[in-house]
């Protein structure tokens, strides 16, 4: 692959895929095949002559600014909105997940009491065969 001149290399140059990759992404994150799963995909503008693919280096801008993903302002809560966010002092009205747990514990606990008491009755009443 043989790289033009940087003066003869315009926004609008028609560039091969992999010289468009090296130049547009000269740390090499994009290759022609990544150019070329875009292009098919219809997310880079492209130009197919003689089954060869053809981008521009403004193509390639266009299709990172669609890509480019915006930063949002973070959302405060004003003073007068409960919080509910780790480290906040506000504790859940709720149950706590720890008496959540514990409930379900009593409640196994009651069901191997239950199913070890049938097990006792059947033994003494010779029903189960050792």
């Amino acid at each position: 692959m043989k790289l033009p001149p940087p003066e003869a290399v315009t926004p609008t140059t028609p560039l091969r895929l992999d010289v468009a990759a090296q130049l547009g992404f000269p740390d090499g994150s994009m290759t022609a095949n990544s150019l070329r799963r875009l292009a098919v995909a219809q997310k880079l503008a492209h130009e197919k002559i003689a089954g060869k693919y053809f981008v521009t280096l403004a193509a390639i801008e266009e299709m990172r600014d669609r890509c480019r993903v915006r930063a949002q302002a973070p959302v405060l809560p004003s003073k007068d909105q409960e919080t509910n966010r780790p480290g906040s002092l506000k504790t859940d009205s709720g149950p706590s997940a720890l008496a959540a747990m514990n409930a379900i514990a009593e409640e196994l606990i009651e069901s191997l009491r239950n199913k070890s008491s049938e097990n006792t009755i059947r033994e003494r009443s010779g029903r189960v065969k050792k």
